[in-house]
C-alpha cells in the first residue's frame, strides 16, 4: 500500500547524485561558469553620434576647367555629408611633392578629404596601388578620405550624381567600433540602407580549429560550432544595438547586417555586388597604425569604379 508523503519530502529523481548523496535544487555554477555567463550578458552597445563636417579638402592633379568640374562632382557625390561645409581645393600646381601635400592637409585641418588614386602619375591605368600621395594622406592623418573613381579613368559625369543609398561598412572588428558606424551612417543618404558587415577570416579560423583538433581533451566538432557561434553572435548583437539606437533617434536610415566568413578579395567583391553597394566604408589602418590593413588595401586598389570612404 502506498503511503502519502509529506509535501516537503524530496522526490526520487528530482536531484542529482554527488559523492553518493542526492543534492536537490538547481545546480550551482562554478566560478568560471559564472564569469562566462556574466561576460556573455555584458554586451557592447552602439552609441549614436554622427560626426560634424565643417571643412572638406579636395585634392586633384587637374587644372582649370577639369579641376573645377571634379570639385563640383565631389560636392555632388558627398551630398548631405558636406552640406554647409567650407570647401578648400588644390589643383595640380599645389602637388609639388609628398611633403608639400602633407603640409597642405595639415594646414587645412579638414574634417574630410576627397581625392582619387594615383595622383600625379599614369599608374591609374593599372590596378597596382593607391599612389604615394593617397598612401601618405591615409597614413599620416586621421582624417577620413573619400576616394572617388579617377577622372582620368572614369568620366566625371558617370559618377558625380551617383547615389549613396546602399552603403556598406566592411570590417573584421565591427563590435564596439562606433566611429566606423557613425561615419558610415553619415555618408549614407537619408532614406538609404547601410549594410554593416563583419567578416571573420576563414583561413585564420580554420588554422585555430586545426590546432584545437590536436588537443585530445577538446571535442573538435563541438569546439568549431561553439567558437564560431560566439564569434558571429557578438557582431550580430552589436548590429542589433545599432538598429535599436536608430529607431530610438528616428533616424532616416535603415541598417541591415552581413556577418560571415570570407577567404579572399573575391569573396568580398561578391558580397558587395550581391548587395548592390554604391559606397564602401572601411578602416585603412591596423590598430597600431604601422601599416595599411591588408584586405582594406586590396579592396581600395581593386574597386576602382566604386566610391570609398577610408577611415
Amino acid at each position: 500500500m502506498l503511503r502519502p508523503t509529506s509535501p516537503n519530502a524530496p522526490r526520487l529523481g528530482s536531484g542529482r547524485h554527488f559523492h553518493g548523496r542526492f543534492c536537490y535544487g538547481p545546480r550551482v555554477l562554478t566560478v568560471d561558469e559564472f564569469e562566462s555567463a556574466f561576460r556573455g550578458a555584458n554586451k557592447v552597445r552602439f552609441k549614436l553620434g554622427l560626426p560634424e563636417v565643417r571643412r572638406v579638402l579636395v585634392l586633384t592633379d587637374l587644372e582649370g576647367e577639369a579641376h573645377a568640374e571634379y570639385c563640383a562632382a565631389a560636392r555632388a557625390l558627398i551630398g548631405d555629408v558636406g552640406a554647409g561645409a567650407e570647401y578648400v581645393d588644390f589643383d595640380s600646381s599645389a602637388l609639388a611633392g609628398v611633403e608639400s601635400v602633407l603640409a597642405l592637409v595639415r594646414d587645412a585641418a579638414p574634417d574630410l578629404v576627397c581625392t582619387y588614386r594615383n595622383l600625379k602619375t599614369d599608374a591609374w591605368r593599372w590596378n597596382y596601388s593607391l599612389g604615394v600621395y593617397l598612401n601618405a594622406v591615409t597614413r599620416g592623418f586621421d582624417f577620413p578620405v573619400v576616394v572617388t573613381p579617377s577622372p582620368h579613368a572614369f568620366p566625371v559625369a558617370g559618377w558625380e550624381h551617383r547615389s549613396t543609398d546602399r552603403a556598406m561598412a566592411v570590417t573584421d572588428r565591427l563590435t564596439g567600433d562606433d566611429a566606423l558606424v557613425n561615419w558610415a551612417l553619415k555618408i549614407t543618404d537619408p532614406g538609404g540602407t547601410l549594410w554593416l558587415t563583419h567578416v571573420e577570416d576563414a583561413d585564420v579560423f580554420d588554422r585555430y580549429i586545426r590546432a584545437i583538433a590536436k588537443i585530445p581533451s577538446i571535442n573538435t566538432g563541438n569546439a568549431r560550432e561553439v567558437i564560431l557561434d560566439q564569434l558571429l553572435r557578438e557582431p550580430r548583437d552589436y548590429i542589433q544595438s545599432c538598429v535599436d539606437a536608430l529607431a530610438k533617434a528616428s533616424a532616416e536610415r535603415k541598417v541591415e547586417q552581413v556577418v560571415t566568413l570570407a577567404r579572399s578579395v573575391a569573396d568580398y567583391r561578391a558580397m558587395i555586388e550581391d548587395k548592390g553597394a554604391n559606397m564602401l566604408i572601411f578602416r585603412t589602418m591596423e590598430q597600431d597604425h604601422i601599416a595599411l590593413h591588408g584586405i582594406a588595401y586590396s579592396l581600395a586598389v581593386e574597386l576602382t569604379d566604386t566610391p570609398l570612404l577610408m577611415l
